[in-house]
């Protein structure tokens, strides 16, 4: 399971996340934030749970409070979140271009 920053109509990768030793356990603790779930547009924060294929398959809405209570801190400030979001997707690009250069070798 992953949480998601949101603002505004963007949502932000923040590095917080947790998976345990098997997927029912994970499941567990997904479960267990719904207790402190609040309506989609009072949210800052989504918990998005992954299913064993790694599809998305339930999404728990909190807010900085719910965040606090269940990583032990406040959250961070929103140009936190932007500024590791865009340094995860650029990350995955130059990745992804790796790999494309590494095929494309391959086949010459």
């Amino acid at each position: 399971m992953e949480m998601i920053y949101l603002d505004g109509n963007d949502a932000c990768k923040t590095g917080v996340g947790a998976e345990f030793e098997t997927q029912q356990r994970t499941w567990e603790a997904f479960k267990s934030a719904k207790q402190i779930a609040v309506p989609p547009e009072q949210a800052t924060f989504a918990i998005d749970y992954y299913n064993h294929k790694g599809d998305l398959n339930h999404t728990v809405h909190i807010d900085d409070a719910g965040f606090q209570r269940i990583t032990g801190k406040p959250p961070e400030s929103a140009e936190f979140y932007r500024a590791h979001d865009a340094m995860h997707w650029a990350c995955v690009r130059a990745s992804l271009s790796a790999q494309r250069a590494q095929a494309q070798k391959g086949q010459a």
